[in-house]
C-alpha cells in the first residue's frame, strides 16, 4: 500500500527533501539557541563568582548571534510547513485523480453495490479518507527523518561540550523511548483506526441513503428505524475510537516520562566525573531537554499516522477492488435499433432465475412487477452494472461481454429509477450526454418532456438546479433526465420507472412524445403498474421472483 501511495505521488515529492532539510536545521537552531543561552548564563555567572567582569561586547555578540539564529529558525520553520503542505495538497490532488480514474472501470457497480457499502462509503473514502492522508506527507516523513538526524548531531555536540558518557547514555534513553512510542500498541491502534474509519464509512452510507430517500422515509413513517440504524453505526465506531484513544494516551504518558528521564539519567551518569565544564554540562542538559521536541513530533506522527494509513488503506482497497464486469475489446456502435435478448440469465441478488426475454428491434417492451421481482436487475445486467452469474445478455445476437462497457454507456439512452443531476445549471445537465447539443436542440428536448414553460418561468437554461437538483421537483427532475437522454439520440432506450413522479396524464403525454421522437428505437421500460391497453406497448411481460411469468 505504501509503495502504491508513493508511486502515485512521486511527481510532487521533490519539495519534501527541502522540507525535511528545513526541519532538521530548524530544530538544530532551536537546540543551539537554548544551549547557547544556557552556556552564556553559566559563563557569566562563573565570571561574576570569580570577581571577573563580563565583557559587554562579548555578551552583545552572543545575543546578536542568538537573535540571528531565531530569525533564521523562523524562516526555516515557515519553509518546512509551506513545502510540506504544498507536497501534501498536491499529493491529495493526484490521489483523488487516481481514485476517480480507477473508479471508471468499476462503475456503475461501485456505487450500487450489493453489500452494505455504496455511494456514501465511496464518498467517505474520496473525501475524508484522502484528506486524512495529508498527515502522512505534511507531518510524518520529515519528522521521522529529522528524529534520527537531529539527535545524532546533538549527541555529538553533547559529547564535545560535556562528556561522551553523557551523550551515550542520552542516546540509549532516547532510542528506547523512540522505539517504544512507535511499537507499543501499533498493531492494535492500526486495527482500531481501521474499524473506526469503516464505521464512519457505514454511517456515511446510511446518512446518504437517508438524505436521498427522505421522501420515502417520511412517507412510510420509517424515521425511527432510520435513526436507530444511524445510532447503531455511531455506537459501532465509538468502541474502536475509545480503544485508540486509550493507546494514544498511554503513548503520551510514556513520552512525558521519557522527556524527564532523558535529562535526569544522563546527568546522573556524570557522578564522579572530573574536569567537566559547568557551562558545557548545563548547555548540554538544556539541549537534551529541547531535543525532546523531536520526539514529540514522532509521538504526534505515530498518533495521527494510524488514521492516515487507515484512510490510505481504504482508498487502496477501493482502487484495487476487482471490477464487477470484464471489459471486452469490441466497440458497439449500432446503425439501427437492436434486438435485446436475455438468454436463461441467473443472478444472485436481487435474484434472477432462468430469466429469458426477447425485446425486438423497434418495439416498446415493458417489464411489469412488484418491488424485488428482478425487473431492475435485468436492466442493470444489460447496462453492465454486473455480469450475469449464468446465461447471457445479447445485443443483435452478440454477447454484451464482448463489447467495451464505455461504448454501451455512450450508445444506450438511460433514465434511471432515481433521477440524478449534478449541481449546476439546466444547460450543463442537458449537455452531460450531448456536449455538442445546440440551444435549439435543448429547447426541443425540453418541449418533448413538457418542461419548456416551467424552465422558461424559472429563468431559462442557465437556471441552477441546486445541490442534487434541490431547486426542482421530483417530476421536473425526471423530465430533465429524460430530456438529457433524448439529446443522445439513442437507438436503444432504457426507462426504469422514469415517470413515477408524474401524474398519469402527464406521464402518458411524455411517454407518447418520447415514442414520437424515436419511432424506430428499441424501448425497454420497467414499471410497477401498466394499463393493459397502453397503446405504446408492443410487448408486455410480467416478472415475479426473477422469472417471466406472463408475456403478452
Amino acid at each position: 500500500m505504501l509503495t502504491w501511495l508513493l508511486r502515485h505521488t512521486r511527481p510532487v515529492l521533490g519539495p519534501l527533501v527541502w522540507s525535511t532539510l528545513c526541519r532538521i536545521l530548524d530544530h538544530l537552531l532551536g537546540i543551539g539557541v537554548i544551549g547557547l543561552t544556557g552556556w552564556l548564563l553559566v559563563w557569566a555567572a562563573e565570571r561574576a563568582a570569580q570577581g571577573e567582569g563580563v565583557p559587554g561586547s562579548s555578551v552583545w555578540q552572543i545575543v546578536g548571534i542568538i537573535v540571528l539564529m531565531c530569525l533564521v529558525k523562523a524562516f526555516l520553520h515557515y519553509g518546512e510547513q509551506f513545502l510540506g503542505h504544498l507536497v501534501a495538497f498536491k499529493a491529495l490532488e493526484l490521489l483523488r485523480t487516481t481514485l476517480f480514474r480507477e473508479l471508471i472501470p468499476r462503475s456503475p457497480a461501485i456505487v450500487a453495490r450489493r453489500d452494505a457499502h455504496g455511494s456514501g462509503d465511496v464518498l467517505s473514502r474520496a473525501t475524508a479518507d484522502i484528506d486524512g492522508i495529508e498527515v502522512f506527507f505534511a507531518h510524518s516523513i520529515a519528522p521521522l527523518i529529522s528524529s534520527v538526524v537531529v539527535p545524532i548531531l546533538t549527541f555529538i555536540g553533547v559529547g564535545v561540550l560535556a562528556s561522551p558518557r553523557m551523550a551515550i547514555v542520552a542516546g540509549i534513553v532516547l532510542l528506547i523511548v523512540w522505539v517504544l512510542i512507535l511499537l507499543v500498541g501499533w498493531r492494535s491502534a492500526s486495527r482500531a483506526a481501521g474499524a473506526s474509519l469503516s464505521a464512519r464509512g457505514a454511517q456515511g452510507q446510511t446518512l446518504t441513503d437517508t438524505v436521498q430517500g427522505v421522501r420515502e422515509i417520511l412517507g412510510y413513517g420509517a424515521e425511527e428505524r432510520q435513526w436507530t440504524e444511524i445510532r447503531a453505526h455511531r455506537r459501532e465506531g465509538r468502541t474502536p475510537a475509545a480503544r485508540l484513544t486509550g493507546i494514544l494516551a498511554g503513548r503520551r504518558a510514556l513520552m512525558i516520562l521519557g522527556h524527564t528521564l532523558s535529562v535526569i539519567i544522563p546527568l546522573l551518569s556524570l557522578r564522579g566525573a572530573e574536569g567537566l565544564s559547568a557551562a558545557g554540562v548545563v548547555a548540554s542538559a538544556l539541549a537534551l531537554w529541547r531535543l525532546w521536541e523531536i520526539i514529540e513530533g514522532v509521538e504526534a506522527c505515530a498518533t495521527s499516522l494510524h488514521t492516515a494509513l487507515g484512510g490510505a488503506r481504504r482508498v487502496y482497497e477501493l482502487t484495487h477492488e476487482e471490477p464487477a464486469v470484464t471489459a471486452g475489446g469490441e466497440e458497439w456502435q449500432p446503425e439501427r435499433a437492436p434486438d435485446v435478448t436475455w438468454e436463461n440469465v441467473s443472478f444472485e441478488a436481487p435474484r434472477l432465475d432462468g430469466f429469458s426475454l426477447d425485446a425486438r428491434s423497434g418495439e416498446w417492451t415493458t417489464i411489469v412487477g412488484r418491488t424485488g421481482s428482478g425487473k431492475s436487475t435485468a436492466l442493470n445486467l444489460l447496462l453492465r452494472y454486473w455480469d450475469a452469474d449464468d446465461g447471457r445478455v445479447l445485443l443483435d445476437g452478440c454477447d454484451i461481454r464482448d463489447f467495451r462497457p464505455q461504448s454501451l454507456y455512450e450508445n444506450i439512452g438511460v433514465v434511471p429509477q432515481h433521477a440524478a443531476v449534478l449541481t449546476g445549471t439546466i444547460r450543463e445537465n442537458l449537455q452531460l450526454g450531448a456536449p455538442q447539443a445546440s440551444e435549439e436542440d435543448m429547447w426541443h428536448a425540453l418541449d418533448d418532456v413538457c418542461l419548456t414553460e416551467e424552465i422558461t418561468a424559472m429563468g431559462g437554461l442557465d437556471t441552477p438546479v441546486g445541490e442534487a437538483g434541490a431547486a426542482l421537483s421530483g417530476g421536473q427532475l425526471q423530465r430533465l433526465v429524460i430530456a438529457a437522454m433524448l439529446l443522445k439520440k439513442p437507438q436503444l432506450i432504457v426507462l426504469d420507472e422514469s415517470t413515477s413522479h408524474l401524474n398519469p396524464e402527464l406521464a402518458r403525454d411524455v411517454r407518447t412524445r418520447v415514442r414520437a421522437r424515436f419511432p424506430r428505437a428499441t424501448v425497454i421500460e420497467v414499471s410497477h403498474t401498466l394499463a393493459p391497453d397502453d397503446p405504446l406497448v408492443d410487448h408486455r411481460v410480467e416478472c415475479d421472483r426473477g422469472r417471466i411469468r406472463q408475456s403478452h
